[in-house]
């Protein structure tokens, strides 16, 4: 596997000092989310070549080598990881982080965590924070298929490996983010 395949597209510290996620959260947890969400989640919202691209990009920033995401000519792939991408991952990790630091496997079973100095919130609260992420989460991934769909030209890597959402019986219609599918007609919150 090819090192910046392991590459973060958006580190620990932006999820910590930008969303509801409190600084103690363990950063294990946080890698888990993150890698989950990308993989998962982005990579089927903007298709394989792309994904791979931003991580190159990215990763060549932090090693800092010649064709990384600041120089000018990669200011389309930066527009679309900071404007774009970072704030659907912030969400996504969000929604993803409910149920795992909630609760734990252990030998006993699946246990639920508590802390002697705070109250858990019960079931419907972390459902409540679910939905209302979710919706976050739609419009991000929304917004990414938008901008995807207007770049087309500009972003090479989509003509190589056709995002899920996207093809050419669809452009100009209404496409779904709950789940990467254009479902024809307005976006449908259930793609089950």
């Amino acid at each position: 596997m090819k090192e910046y395949r392991k590459s973060l597209l958006i580190s620990v510290a932006e999820l910590k000092t930008n969303t509801i996620i409190s600084g103690n959260v363990d950063d294990k947890f946080l890698l888990s989310a993150i890698m989950t969400c990308q993989e998962v989640h982005l990579e089927d919202l903007i298709g394989t070549a792309l994904y791979h691209k931003l991580q190159e990009l990215v990763y060549n920033t932090v090693k800092k080598q010649d064709d990384n995401i600041n120089k000018p000519e990669n200011e389309i792939y930066r527009t679309l990881l900071d404007e774009y991408i970072k704030p659907f991952l912030k969400s996504k990790c969000t929604v993803e982080l409910l149920y795992i630091v909630s609760f734990k496997m252990k030998n006993a079973g699946v246990v639920k965590t508590s802390d002697t100095n705070v109250a858990n919130a019960d079931m419907d609260d972390i459902k409540y924070l679910e939905r209302q992420h979710s919706v976050y989460v739609n419009s991000y991934s929304e917004r990414i298929s938008k901008f995807l769909k207007e770049h087309f030209d500009e972003l090479p890597e989509l003509s190589i490996d056709t995002p899920l959402y996207y093809n050419d019986a669809n452009i100009n219609k209404d496409y779904a983010s709950d789940c990467g599918l254009w479902l024809g007609g307005t976006k449908n919150n259930k793609c089950n």
